[in-house]
């Protein structure tokens, strides 16, 4: 019988990927872990064709199934491209603050513009690794050996 995943394995390589430590100054573990599943269940909608159930187990704090290391990968990546949004979002308030000749003129500027740059960049990985998910069969590789009059291993 299969072991389900824990949801902390997800959101640790979601963690790896990122440098944000304001989860970590919270001194209220149960509003991380609100915000870490938020942020995962968007990651989850954006999966496309999982070959396991990405339900959520949350008395056991899991999911129903074990997931393999490309579906938690793929997962974290898709969580990161959610939380640069979100970052973005909250830039953009900031903007809204100053006029727009200043806000030009300031470093927030500059962050925001590295946001934009790393959320397009997290897009690229999160559809290259959806994709390579895609490709592989029975988590082995896709030997594209039944195309084009090959015979299926």
């Amino acid at each position: 019988m299969a072991t389900p995943t824990p949801w902390w394995t997800v959101f640790g390589a979601f963690l790896a990927r990122i440098e944000e430590d304001d989860w970590m100054r919270e001194e209220d573990q149960e509003i991380v872990q609100q915000d870490l599943l938020q942020i995962l269940g968007m990651a989850a909608f954006d999966f496309r064709f999982p070959r396991v159930s990405l339900d959520l187990d949350y008395l056991n704090e899991t999911f129903v199934s074990e997931l393999s290391n490309a579906e938690i990968q793929v997962l974290a990546t898709f969580m990161k491209v959610h939380w640069l949004r979100r970052q973005i979002n909250t830039w953009r308030v900031i903007k809204q603050q100053y006029s727009t000749k200043d806000f030009e003129l300031s470093s927030q500027a500059n962050h925001l513009d590295k946001l934009i740059k790393s959320l397009e960049s997290a897009e690229k990985e999160a559809k290259r690794a959806l994709d390579t998910y895609d490709r592989s069969r029975s988590h082995g590789v896709y030997t594209y050996s039944s195309l084009a009059g090959g015979t299926p291993e």
